[in-house]
């Protein structure tokens, strides 16, 4: 393990508490390790790619529902307009 220790030879005039930390230098990672992380984040990603796919599912079965509705409305308010036709028309012809 190495430390470098560059620090003490250029601030010695520097307080203990004011000097820069020592750095280790951190080993490199196995490939073992490695291809673990790269799993980790494909399941990550994965796991995200769902939840938007459900998402987008959710959203697109509520403007299903809405759609339906507003077609219910609709006929509903066209039976309303047909049947006021109707009673219009039919008191016409009882005036006449």
């Amino acid at each position: 393990m190495e430390i470098h220790n560059c620090y003490n030879t250029f601030l010695p005039f520097l307080p203990p508490e004011s000097k820069p930390k020592l750095v280790k230098k951190k080993k490199r990672a196995s490939r073992l390790s490695a291809l673990e992380m790269l799993e980790e984040k494909s399941e990550r990603k994965a796991k995200i790619k769902e939840q938007e796919l459900e998402l987008r599912q959710r959203e697109f079965e509520f403007q299903k529902e809405k759609y339906e509705d507003e077609v219910a409305e609709r006929k509903a308010k066209l039976q309303l307009e047909l049947e006021e036709r109707r009673v219009f028309l039919s008191m016409l012809k009882g005036k006449i």
